[in-house]
């Protein structure tokens, strides 16, 4: 749970298919069957704690998971727009 920018009004980086992204940022991490990855936006990070968050992913089903973060979302009526990405190995 990383809040890299105080500045969240500026696009600082993006997940993107762009060939030749002028920037590529790397971390190396052990990856086990069963992980999860969470990718998301400001505009969704910043509506949550990261308790409310991970009780999202206590039944371990992504799809559980995603629609929780949906209602939640819809219950809170953020005025950012809101993508993410959940990943299970």
């Amino acid at each position: 749970y990383d809040q890299v920018n105080e500045n969240t009004n500026i696009l600082t980086s993006a997940i993107t298919s762009s060939i030749n992204p002028d920037e590529v940022q790397t971390k190396k991490v052990k990856i086990n069957e069963g992980d999860i990855f969470f990718l998301c936006t400001d505009g969704l990070w910043k509506e949550f704690d990261i308790e409310e968050l991970e009780e999202c992913f206590l039944t371990g089903n992504i799809e559980t998971a995603a629609n929780e973060i949906i209602q939640k979302l819809k219950v809170k009526k953020q005025k950012d727009n809101v993508s993410f990405i959940i990943l299970k190995i």
